[in-house]
């Protein structure tokens, strides 16, 4: 006997912002002050969190609200704002439809099945949506060839171990971290060893530390390794991307917020969630709804959801305040490193044509109008050079 496959549409509200609960609080609130306005908040993966001015009503900052009750963002005086908790885009269902053949209801099948919503529907109250046991096809992701890497001793190549991207560089910044936070200790004749201007090492300072600089910026060498064997990136690139953006320091943050061991910035979450599904599905898997996930790619979202994705790649890359806890999740988050410039590799391709490692690294650096005339622009040129020369012993 062959049976019927039923395909079922929804009549969903129009989506809106949903109020969930808010504080009013004189300092950042406390689990309490959490629990006591809003309870539980057992859909926060769908939930964000924003700061209201009381006098503008405009928004300081948001963030989801996972976040909660620790507040991200920096602002002015925290007993001008209150702090909402909302549901983004909420849409509820208020009628099904079935169907036995993969068709958009007219209006006629609508009114016969959800004769009471009919005329919101006509008014544009309420949208229709599939979900069922057939899908509609999410558009293609960007096409990205890239391929395997060769094995060798090229920088673009895959090295045979890890011990190979050992390097002995000697990075002021990193050895001014060091001091700064006791990781190391200068011999400078009772001075400190690092320039209070920029906390970056004397001359002294980095002299006498040099062991400490040598260990730290080889200690990510087999994770860099590993992710490059699964993720055909090279990993002298990445090792060499990483010294120029951060010199492996994991609580780096640029001028422009940028985040992380490579130093990301927002432009850079727009591209990579455009061109690497991988990272999209992970990132939107944790912030926006499944239904939401499985039915659009980036660039369909709106710009709402668009910029709760960015800040959620670019918190990603932040490191804890502990450093130990810092390397660790630095050595462990290197695959998401690796998909950041698999994503500017394909990028890049489809600007060019022709997709290579250098055009990457110019267009990470100096942007797409780098590469638009075909050449690679002097800044970027620059740029190569300094990861090439950093990525090698």
């Amino acid at each position: 006997m062959i049976s019927t496959l039923i395909y079922i549409w929804y009549l969903l509200t129009a989506p809106s912002d949903r109020f969930i609960c808010a504080m009013w609080v004189s300092k950042p609130p406390t689990p309490a002050n959490l629990a006591a306005a809003c309870g539980a908040l057992s859909n926060a993966k769908s939930l964000i969190w924003r700061a209201v001015d009381i006098n503008t009503g405009q928004i300081g900052c948001s963030g989801p609200a996972s976040e909660l009750p620790y507040l991200s963002c920096p602002f002015g005086p925290i007993d001008h704002y209150r702090i909402e908790v909302i549901w983004p885009a909420f849409q509820s269902v208020v009628c099904t439809i079935s169907m036995d053949s993969f068709v958009t209801p007219d209006a006629n099948t609508i009114a016969q099945q959800c004769p009471r919503q009919k005329a919101d529907y006509v008014a544009g109250n309420l949208v229709l949506a599939y979900q069922g046991a057939r899908p509609p096809t999410p558009p293609p992701a960007p096409f990205c060839p890239v391929k395997n890497l060769d094995s060798g001793q090229g920088f673009y190549d895959m090295p045979g171990s890890a011990a190979v991207l050992q390097t002995s560089k000697p990075y002021y910044l990193l050895a001014g971290n060091l001091i700064w936070h006791g990781l190391a200790k200068p011999n400078c004749n009772g001075l400190s060893g690092v320039d209070p201007d920029n906390h970056a090492a004397t001359e002294c300072g980095l002299a006498t530390t040099m062991p400490d600089v040598i260990h730290w910026q080889n200690q990510f060498d087999q994770a860099i390794y590993n992710a490059a064997s699964q993720k055909q990136v090279p990993p002298r690139l990445l090792k060499g991307v990483i010294a120029q953006e951060s010199q492996f320091w994991p609580l780096a943050v640029g001028p422009q917020g940028e985040s992380g061991l490579i130093q990301l910035t927002d432009a850079g979450a727009d591209i990579v969630l455009q061109y690497s599904p991988n990272v999209y599905a992970r990132v939107c898997s944790a912030v926006l709804s499944s239904l939401t996930c499985n039915s659009s790619t980036y660039d369909l979202l709106d710009q709402n959801s668009q910029a709760l994705l960015r800040s959620y790649l670019v918190t990603m890359l932040q490191s804890p305040a502990d450093l130990a806890e810092a390397v660790t999740s630095m050595k462990s988050s290197m695959w998401l490193d690796m998909d950041i410039l698999r994503a500017y590799y394909c990028y890049t391709g489809e600007i060019t044509g022709t997709p290579s490692w250098e055009t990457t690294l110019a267009v990470y650096h100096a942007g797409s109008a780098c590469v638009a005339s075909g050449k690679i622009c002097q800044q970027g040129q620059d740029y190569i050079e300094k990861v090439q020369a950093l990525g090698q012993p």
